[in-house]
């Protein structure tokens, strides 16, 4: 038997047709059944045209003729073991924990497509003898160093090949580690990344790409990019796509303007685009990471719209950060104190406005950060003059709970103080007047009217010892009258001592408050205790009639609303500041009452004067109550005893 070898090549050819067939369709990233069984049928009738062509080429003296149903069950058999053995090395082409057992079965179905197929269309094949002798031109013979040349020639290839396919395989487990941790930081990616070739095909995304936009990653595959973006801007972009590919870099897409991607449903939406090039086997593609940015536009939004209101506000507001400097700066901090906005920002502000504290500023940082403060400051203008404000600060938070700033509105209330300070001048005015007036009607009830009643009682006197001489109707209007007259004196000594009493001004306060309160202990049946240092020396005119007077309404005020039995005062000096506490055990004050007190929308007229009174010399008044009875304590800052006596 001799074989044609140019027929013998052909079947060879055949066979590597079918072998890279195989090859290409079991290396592809993804396998259709379209896909599989047109390989399939390739590959099938690749070996089965390698069968026939080789039986072609046999040179013998007989005629060679097929059974038609064993040659297409042979063709049929090579086409769907093929399908199974593609199949499967497609399946478990990537699994690594594939079992022995499942991998040699593979190879099995796969190198038994050929044998079976062979010896099928071996058993079609029907050979009858002929002495017409066919073609022997290119014809060869075979022998046993053919043969043995052959099968080493075979062994040697093969033994190349697992060698090589040993290496590859270990490069590719190499490169799938790699493509593995990519894909897995890729998915892991906080924004949408969306990579596309040069064309504008989108090539890979992550999941996060199909959450934003609404697709499905096999829709995507395959689709040019701008399937992401409203249809008004897909024009456009073609043409700036175009331009990055010639000239590509990482960076922002689109600086300066408004991005906007929409959604598989129609729905716009803002978004951040950065890109970086990178080149691939493939040729050049460009990464997109994408991130939606509404909820940071809805907020810039919403800060614009409160800056805008705090421009609008006829206050001044800034804040601060964490470092103690100006991040913002309305339009009327810049009218108040003159500085712009472009000239605040950065400045620490209590040493741009020279402020003046009336606390350490430690302690007004300590309750800023406790929940707020508030007060008045004394802030300098660019010009140089100084301006008082009522100020109220507060701490602001991240969204930790920790401090990002502070916020500080001041309101300019130069003018109030102004006119609070005239006020304080007249009403000091009228304190002092109304003491005055106060002094002279008791020096003139004591002076002239007590006179006159004296001097009637003078007369009255010496017609009582006549009372043998006079009728009883007359002795009892002598007698009766004398009664009035003393009564009345006593009335007018009382009312005299209650306006000014006189030893105020001879003999100083202790002694002053002394007869007061024997009178009112008599008077109001209240038993009242008085501490006072013997050595309390004097004090300044107006100090020691302030005094008084407090001590005196406070007294009318336990006698006419809290019904308590006792009450006590204690007076006591310490270097520059007298302390008066008067403190009674009643009813105390209703809450209600009290509320309404805090607010200033409700105050007695004698509480009103005494806060007066207090201011005026600088000092402060302090009123506490509850079911234990009510304590009231004034604080005086005085000069000191040899300042006094000189």
């Amino acid at each position: 038997m001799l074989y044609d070898w140019p027929t013998v090549l052909l079947s060879l050819i055949a066979a590597v047709f079918a072998s890279a067939v195989a090859l290409f369709v079991v290396s592809r990233n993804t396998m259709s059944w379209a896909r599989a069984l047109a390989g399939s049928a390739i590959m099938g009738g690749g070996i089965a045209t390698m069968h026939y062509t080789g039986m072609a080429a046999m040179r013998l003296p007989a005629m060679c003729s097929y059974d038609p149903w064993l040659l297409a069950l042979s063709v049929f058999l090579a086409i769907v073991i093929s399908l199974a053995a593609l199949w499967l090395t497609f399946r478990l082409r990537e699994e690594r924990s594939a079992s022995f057992m499942w991998k040699a079965g593979t190879a099995s179905v796969m190198g038994a497509a050929i044998p079976i197929m062979h010896y099928t269309g071996m058993a079609a094949a029907r050979f009858a003898p002929s002495s017409i002798l066919p073609q022997m031109t290119h014809a060869v013979s075979t022998s046993t160093l053919g043969i043995t040349g052959v099968s080493a020639v075979t062994l040697l290839v093969l033994g190349v090949a697992v060698l090589t396919s040993s290496f590859d395989r270990r490069f590719s487990l190499q490169k799938l580690e790699a493509e593995d941790r990519f894909r897995g930081l890729l998915e892991a990616a906080p924004d949408a990344i969306v990579v596309a070739d040069h064309h504008g095909k989108i090539v890979l995304v992550n999941a996060q790409t199909e959450k934003l936009f609404g697709y499905q990653r096999q829709e995507l595959l395959g689709r040019e990019i701008e399937i992401l973006m409203p249809p008004r801007f897909r024009g456009i972009h073609v043409g700036h796509r175009g331009g990055f590919f010639s000239e590509p870099r990482a960076r922002a897409m689109g600086a300066g303007l408004e991005l906007f991607g929409m959604h598989k449903n129609g729905r716009e939406f803002p978004v951040e685009i950065g890109l970086s090039p990178l080149q691939t086997r493939d040729g050049l593609v460009v990464t997109s990471a994408i991130r939606d940015i509404s909820q940071r536009r809805a907020m810039e939004e919403d800060l614009r719209a409160k800056a805008e209101a705090l421009d609008a506000a006829s206050d001044a507001i800034w804040v601060a950060g964490v470092d103690e400097r100006i991040t913002y700066w309305n339009r009327s901090a810049e009218r108040i104190y003159g500085w712009k906005k472009s000239e605040a920002i950065g400045k620490i502000p209590h040493d741009l406005l020279r402020t003046e504290f009336p606390v350490p500023f430690e302690e007004i940082a300590k309750r800023r950060a406790e929940g707020g403060w508030q007060g008045e400051l004394v802030h300098t203008k660019r010009d140089a003059t100084k301006i008082t404000v009522a100020s109220r600060w507060t701490t602001l938070e991240d969204h930790n709970g920790k401090p990002s700033g502070w916020l500080e509105i001041n309101t300019d209330i130069s003018e109030r103080k102004r006119s609070e300070e005239g006020m304080r001048v007249l009403s000091g005015q009228l304190l002092h007047l109304q003491d005055e007036e106060r002094r002279r009607i008791a020096r003139e009830l004591h002076d002239s009217a007590g006179q006159t009643l004296a001097a009637l009682s003078m007369y009255l006197s010496p017609l009582e010892s006549e009372n043998g001489r006079l009728g009883p109707i007359a002795a009892k209007a002598i007698k009766e009258s004398l009664s009035l007259i003393s009564g009345l004196s006593r009335e007018l000594r009382t009312i005299s001592h209650l306006l000014h009493p006189p030893l105020l001004d001879e003999v100083g306060l202790a002694s002053g408050l002394r007869l007061y309160l024997e009178g009112f202990a008599e008077r109001s049946k209240i038993k009242v205790n008085l501490e006072i240092p013997e050595d309390f020396g004097r004090l300044p005119s107006d100090f020691e009639t302030a005094i008084f007077r407090i001590v005196q309404e406070c007294l009318t005020n336990v006698h006419r609303h809290s019904g308590s039995p006792v009450a006590k005062i204690r007076i006591t000096r310490r270097d520059a500041q007298v302390l008066v506490e008067v403190a009674d055990r009643g009813k105390g004050i209703p809450p209600e009452t009290q509320k309404a007190m805090e607010s200033g929308a409700k105050l007695g007229v004698g509480i009103r004067g005494m806060g007066e009174r207090v201011r005026q010399l600088g000092g402060n008044l302090n009123m506490t109550s509850g079911a234990q009875g009510t304590v009231i304590v004034v604080k005086l800052p005085v000069a000191s005893t040899s300042s006094i006596g000189a």
